[in-house]
């Protein structure tokens, strides 16, 4: 971490802005990487750490830990593969961008227990080219894409997420699948976070060593209890808190 530090004094620190539409809640990221473009799996102390679980993000966004080497293995491969060696549970996210996912994610799958994609990313991981989701949540095309996934690696679950639902694909077969909460227009300030706060809500879940289906039921209420507020977090509350909204609005259907 302290050369981090170095590296933000010469390069600036990494910061995102983020531009809402307030009639549609659409958003735009314009991101200036800065330091972050420095991180190296050299700078993460996972001997140190006495934590369960460690979860690296994002895949597309840290210019070297995204570079492959001469054998084709990524950063984030080798930080994933450290972290399985000293018994952490492994779980990685993605940011939709223009990359080669496929690529870039080939040589970290095998090292991954987790990992969270919404319907884009999944398609470019799974070797798609265009950033178009059109006609990826049809449940046929994403168990398709997610079987793709799933024969190059995660060990367990690929977490699948849009704003209508989110699946978990097991490694060996099998998914199951969690609805939004059914949140009425009103109650929504801002959509910004949702996505961190779904997976926040599962990681616990899987923390707990909780059944997935009841993490996906955390992740859901965490989500729409994130979009309570315009900002990226200050939504959230205890989880007990979040759900609650499953008594209060109950589940979309999808």
């Amino acid at each position: 971490i302290e050369p981090l530090f170095e590296y933000s004094q010469t390069y600036g620190t990494s910061f995102t802005d983020v531009i809402t539409v307030q009639s549609t809640g659409r958003r735009t990221f314009f991101h200036s990487p800065a330091g972050n473009n420095a991180l190296e799996p050299r700078h993460i102390p996972l001997e140190k750490s006495n934590a369960k679980i460690f979860l690296e993000g994002y895949f597309g966004l840290h210019e070297k830990m995204d570079a492959l080497d001469q054998n084709g293995e990524s950063g984030h491969a080798k930080i994933f593969k450290r972290a399985k060696g000293l018994g952490f549970t492994t779980i990685a996210d993605a940011v939709s961008r223009k990359a080669d996912f496929r690529a870039l994610t080939r040589s970290a799958l095998p090292h991954l227990d987790y990992m969270s994609l919404n319907e884009i990313e999944l398609k470019m991981v799974a070797g798609g080219e265009a950033l178009d989701c059109q006609n990826i949540k049809l449940e046929e095309n994403l168990k398709k894409y997610a079987a793709q996934v799933l024969e190059r690696g995660i060990n367990k679950y690929l977490i699948v997420h849009f704003t209508e639902c989110v699946y978990a694909f097991a490694q060996g077969g099998g998914f199951c699948r969690q609805p939004s909460v059914n949140l009425p227009q009103s109650a929504i300030k801002g959509a910004v976070g949702a996505g961190d706060a779904l997976l926040a809500g599962i990681v616990f879940g899987i923390h707990q060593n909780w059944d997935m289906p009841e993490c996906l039921k955390l992740g859901a209420c965490a989500a729409a209890k994130c979009l309570s507020d315009v900002s990226a977090s200050d939504g959230l509350a205890d989880w007990r808190e979040c759900m609650d909204l499953e008594k209060q609005y109950g589940y979309g259907t999808y």
